[in-house]
Formats: C-alpha cells, structure tokens, sequence
C-alpha cells in the first residue's frame, strides 16, 4: 500500500495534481508506518512481553509491600 500511495503520488505530481499528490503521499506514509508497527510488534514475543511486564509489577509489588512497613 506504502508503494501505491506513492507511485499515485509521483503520477499525480507529473500532472501537476499537488493536492492529490499530497494526500496520496501521506496515506502512503500512513501505511508505511502503520505496516512497520505491526512488525515491531510481531518480533516480539508474547513470552518475553509478559516476562517483562512480570518484572516490572514484581518491582511495583515490592515497592508498595515496603512502603507499608
């Protein structure tokens, strides 16, 4: 989709389409980011996501047990 929106962009620009030609290339970028996100979240996995989210409230539960003492 990234691809598209930037070739419809390059195509809209030759014609001297600016405002098509800007949409077009920030829904391209859009999609460029939103596709990037997605593999971010894919390498990680939900093993080392909850071993990390373990940690951090096992921290939090310290922190609370000693601020009650």
């Amino acid at each position: 989709m990234a691809g598209i929106g930037v070739g419809v962009a390059a195509i809209a620009l030759w014609f001297q389409h600016t405002d098509v030609a800007f949409i077009a290339a920030t829904l391209g970028a859009v999609a460029w980011f939103l596709h990037y996100r997605r593999q971010i979240k894919e390498s990680i996995t939900p093993k080392e996501f909850d071993a990390t989210n373990k940690e951090g409230l096992d921290d939090l539960d310290e922190e609370d047990s000693n601020a009650e003492s």
